[in-house]
């Protein structure tokens, strides 16, 4: 009963982590096409009212945590295929 107890264990954790990876897929993909959609913006649109104010995202942040989200999704990817439950 342990063995199999065991086995359901590592197949939770498993499915927790292809979870995870996905998420941060997504989320790395959908923050670095933000921050590219963000900059184009930016550049071809500047409103003479808010050319002074500061903005609180900069596309810059917009692609760092892309780019975390993207490198955290390759490194659970390379744990997914290390620990194949099958």
């Amino acid at each position: 009963m342990n063995k199999s107890g065991s086995k359901k264990k590592t197949q939770e954790e498993y499915r927790t982590k292809k979870k995870l990876f996905f998420n941060f897929l997504t989320f790395g993909i959908l923050l670095t096409l933000g921050g590219i959609v963000f900059q184009i913006n930016q550049s071809v649109y500047i409103n003479r009212n808010y050319q002074f104010q500061q903005a609180v995202v900069d596309s810059n942040i917009m692609f760092l945590g892309g780019f975390i989200c993207l490198v955290c999704s390759y490194f659970l990817l390379k744990q997914l295929i290390k620990n194949n439950p099958r």
